[in-house]
């Protein structure tokens, strides 16, 4: 019998890869009516060893752990703006959805301040409009980045909880802004 690897994204790197597994194992309790014969060669459970960063992930009927982030990486991002997208994306994961919206505004906040020249410090308000007004961004994300503004005032000055599809929403939003800001640029400067 051939064994083929198992491909996933990773949750500790967030690669794409694939990996033999390392142990498979049935899980639950053997039902009275399969042999154990049966039993053994459906397994439901497997550890997979990340051929990239080599850390474990373990598979249980399906569901992976630690799972896959939400969003893509993004190219040609700073250390640190990249080390607070891996952030937002875990939040998410974790279904920590207000922590994952307030990542993203901050984010949206430094891309203002770094693309747009927004003063340190300025309100969500005035980020958007500059990453708008300045031409970094197209007048077509502009409605988008106002729900976001508007869907993440609760959760950023009240004691309000964001749900999971506004939280979505705010991940697909910033993923392009950064590949606008950050990927697009360095692809073009890299043809």
């Amino acid at each position: 019998m051939v064994t083929l690897a198992t491909p996933f994204v990773c949750g500790h790197c967030f690669r794409d890869v694939a990996a033999l597994p390392t142990a498979k194992y049935p899980s639950g309790s053997k039902p009275t009516n399969v042999t154990q014969v049966e039993w053994n060669d459906k397994p439901r459970s497997e550890c997979l060893l990340c051929p990239a960063c080599e850390r474990m992930t373990v598979v249980v009927e399906g569901a992976q752990s630690p799972s896959p982030p939400a969003g893509n990486n993004v190219d040609h991002l700073p250390s640190d703006v990249d080390k607070s997208w891996r952030e937002a994306r875990r939040s998410y994961t974790a279904t920590a959805y207000t922590a994952s919206v307030l990542m993203c505004r901050k984010l949206l906040m430094h891309m203002a301040c770094d693309k747009a020249g927004t003063k340190e410090g300025a309100n969500f308000t005035t980020c958007i409009d500059e990453l708008i007004s300045s031409n970094e961004l197209p007048k077509s994300h502009e409605p988008l980045l106002q729900a976001i503004r508007k869907s993440g005032n609760g959760g950023t000055h009240k004691l309000e909880s964001i749900d999971e599809k506004e939280a979505k929403t705010t991940i697909v939003v910033t993923e392009q802004c950064l590949r606008n800001l950050y990927e697009l640029p360095n692809q073009i400067a890299g043809v």
